[in-house]
């Protein structure tokens, strides 16, 4: 199963690795000083199995820098030399090999002497090389890993749980290497685990997988998924095969995990969920949530959008986790989470997860107007296309949105349109390292659509906590100063045009350097 972040940010402390100096640089300011600084911090952001980001501070009075790259870590033989480049910024984009260890190092030069070498290692990332899977791969207690037969050094494939508790180191035979392909058994049952397949010494391939717990239901296309959750026993996980489920309304009244098989095999569910009793925990995971297109009329041709993807729909809701990880959720008439009622929720978290086009028609993104929500914890996510005000918060609530992507949200004029966060019920709030782009109206009727915050009665927060705004990043946001924040650094935020791929069409891949690998949605890197 891909883990969509396997483009995993990898940050090095430059100090951590630092080469020893023959003597010492001299102070600044002093008499003696005639040379150029070192160029210190020193890092990379690893985006991918073969890119690196190399950065540095800038040195005063450089006019240029020297980048030596090398095979190994604190090597600097001429055997091992990558690469020698001069460049005129505090940046170095380096494409290498996978799986590699190197070493950088950076030196200053100018009108005054060299300055000596400030260096550091950092290592690429191994890639996810596995062919897909074919349905039936995976089961409670074995896996089956495909790759390209073409790779006659195969040597083995190592399982590691992720929590510690096993690890299995199968020898590939020489007919496990021709069909490239081998089964591996005496898995534990519902459980995560690192696959790493060996070529020679060398980390070829690595994947994230997790075998189906004991007791899974597989549901195939076709089947009644709505009656097939009805009849499921408490705790029960469900995964669903690629296909299309019609459900409209799912009333959960226990305690379940919604599955598919990978994140490149995600089922698509037209339908939504309801919390309408005393559950639990609910988990959706990879799967694809519709709410367009149900023909909610059975006795007429009328077909509508359904108004939200989660509704508490009683007050005798009574919820303590909804976790929504790696999936998509679009195409709703409203709202994305929604409450109106009394009913209480303990925990909120989505993460990995794409959502957009809702559309607002009667409602806002994240839209909770009684009942309680003691947590809200949204990260590695992006939102796009529609809604009136983005978040809703008229409860106290404790609201996290870190590495967030935002485009074109709460873009509808209208009165209701209170911008892009109300914490109106207090509790702790942080937005950090997120990125916001068009969000909001130009010249809108209503002077509040799709600014920032609306005024100091939308962010009411306990006695004793502030706001924490953090390293993130508009550009071309309309009408986003006008209210309670009137500059982006009020809200820790700075203009830089991360250079989208193809926002218009949903490709919200980064160009610029200052954003990718640190601000916003990291499927974007």
């Amino acid at each position: 199963m891909k883990n969509i972040f396997s483009k995993l940010m990898v940050v090095i402390a430059a100090s951590a690795f630092l080469f020893a100096c023959d003597d010492k640089e001299p102070l600044p300011g002093s008499p003696e000083y005639d040379r150029l600084f070192s160029p210190t911090g020193v890092s990379a952001v690893i985006l991918n199995s073969t890119h690196a980001d190399i950065t540095w501070k800038n040195v005063d009075g450089a006019e240029l820098y020297v980048v030596e790259i090398y095979t190994g870590k604190d090597i600097f033989e001429p055997a091992n030399l990558v690469l020698q480049n001069e460049v005129t910024g505090n940046r170095y984009s380096f494409d290498g090999q996978s799986d590699m260890t190197y070493t950088v190092r950076v030196m200053a030069k100018g009108e005054k002497a060299d300055s000596k070498w400030y260096s550091n290692n950092f290592t690429t990332l191994v890639p996810d090389a596995f062919l897909p899977y074919i349905l039936g791969d995976i089961g409670a207690d074995f896996a089956t890993m495909h790759w390209d037969n073409a790779v006659t050094e195969a040597v083995k494939l190592v399982f590691t749980a992720n929590d510690g508790s096993q690890s299995i180191d199968y020898e590939l035979q020489q007919e496990d290497i021709a069909a490239g392909e081998a089964t591996v058994t005496e898995l534990q049952a519902g459980t995560a685990y690192t696959v790493v397949l060996y070529a020679g010494d060398r980390r070829y391939a690595r994947r994230e997988i997790t075998t189906l717990a004991d007791g899974t239901i597989v549901v195939n296309e076709g089947e009644d998924l709505k009656q097939i959750i009805a009849d499921a026993p408490d705790g029960a996980t469900i995964i669903c095969a690629p296909g299309v489920y019609a459900t409209n309304k799912i009333v959960l009244s226990k305690s379940i995990t919604l599955m598919g098989f990978g994140a490149d095999y995600m089922p698509v569910i037209e339908g939504q969920l309801e919390c309408s009793s005393e559950v639990s925990a609910i988990t959706v995971k990879w799967m694809v949530f519709d709410g367009n297109g149900i023909d909610v009329s059975p006795d007429d041709d009328a077909v509508t959008k359904l108004g939200q993807f989660f509704n508490v729909g009683d007050a005798a809701c009574n919820l303590d986790v909804l976790t929504i990880d790696g999936c998509e959720i679009r195409d709703y008439n409203n709202n994305f989470l929604y409450n109106n009622k009394s009913g209480a929720v303990n925990t909120i978290v989505v993460t990995n997860s794409l959502v957009h086009h809702i559309y607002g028609s009667g409602g806002d993104y994240i839209d909770w107007r009684g009942g309680t929500l003691g947590k809200l914890d949204v990260n590695n996510t992006t939102f796009h296309s529609g809604s009136r005000a983005f978040l809703r918060m008229q409860v106290e609530c404790d609201a996290k949105f870190v590495n967030c992507t935002m485009y074109k949200i709460a873009n509808l004029d209208n009165s209701n349109n209170s911008g892009l966060f109300r914490m109106s019920g207090g509790g702790k709030f942080e937005v950090s390292k997120c990125l916001f782009v068009e969000t909001g109206v130009d010249n809108p009727t209503n002077a509040s659509s799709g600014n920032f915050c609306k005024n100091s009665g939308n962010m009411i927060l306990g006695s004793t906590e502030s706001p924490v705004y953090s390293s993130n990043i508009v550009w071309s946001c309309y009408n986003i100063w006008v209210g309670l924040y009137t500059d982006p650094g009020q809200v820790g935020a700075t203009e830089v045009d991360p250079g989208f791929a193809d926002a218009e069409n949903g490709d919200f891949h980064v160009a610029n350097t200052a954003v990718r690998g640190i601000i916003g949605d990291p499927r974007w890197w």
